[in-house]
């Protein structure tokens, strides 16, 4: 894959629009994207609305609230066994291919 800077991009996308009638762009970007600019990512946002929401409530509401909303408990409970830590080792091992 060819690297270009910012200012080459710029520079093309701007020529290209310039030149190209009715000329339509779109860009597809992974969550490292957001990830990368302090943008918290699906798993980490969920992970933090899990933990306030067990936070708030008693077991029983808790477990009714799994029930409820089908959330599959065993990924939950793997998600309690792993450390602030773990997580960034396996965020680390999981998005650098």
């Amino acid at each position: 894959m060819k690297k270009i800077s910012t200012h080459t991009f710029k520079h093309t996308l701007k020529d290209i629009h310039k030149n190209t009638e009715s000329r339509k762009f779109c860009f597809i970007i992974g969550a490292g994207a957001s990830s990368k600019s302090g943008i918290p990512t699906g798993g980490e946002l969920a992970e933090k609305w899990f933990l306030e929401i067990k936070e708030r409530s008693d077991k029983a509401e808790l477990e009714a609230w799994i029930s409820d909303n089908k959330i599959n408990k065993e990924a939950l409970l793997r998600m309690e066994l792993y450390t602030e830590n773990d997580f960034k080792q396996i965020k680390r091992r999981d998005t650098n291919f």
